[in-house]
């Protein structure tokens, strides 16, 4: 079995649509997604070397979410491998855009749950985030 027939699996049993590729020092070096698979495997190419990206868009653990959401939806891609600043190709996380958006949700839970909501406020969904 080759490399990228070994992938595809990983990528579904790890429920994700990317994975960070790394060399022997565990140094990120790329990063394949189901579609660099998917267009690899139609043009024949058998080693994950040949099919992943290998110009990463990363995140770092400073960051804001907002920046990183912003960096997922402006680079129309679903995860980023965040990494340590001073070494990039150090991966000390990965932060998918279901993560950013579960994590708005609990904290739009908490800012609520802190608030006395009318009903009428809930039903109309204008309630002004600002006033929290």
């Amino acid at each position: 079995m080759t490399e990228k027939e070994e992938t595809f699996p990983l990528l579904y049993l790890e429920k994700r649509s990317s994975l960070p590729v790394v060399d022997d020092n565990d140094s990120l070096i790329g990063i394949i997604s189901a579609i660099d698979y998917q267009k690899g495997f139609s043009k024949g190419k058998s080693i994950v070397g040949e099919c992943m990206t290998s110009e990463v868009i990363v995140a770092y653990p400073d960051e804001t979410l907002t920046a990183v959401f912003d960096r997922l939806t402006t680079h129309r891609i679903e995860c980023l491998p965040v990494v340590d600043r001073t070494d990039q190709k150090t991966i000390v996380g990965f932060l998918t855009f279901r993560d950013i958006e579960s994590r708005y949700e609990s904290e739009l839970t908490r800012i609520h749950s802190k608030r006395s909501l009318t009903i009428e406020e809930l039903e109309s969904d204008e309630g002004d985030l600002n006033d929290f």
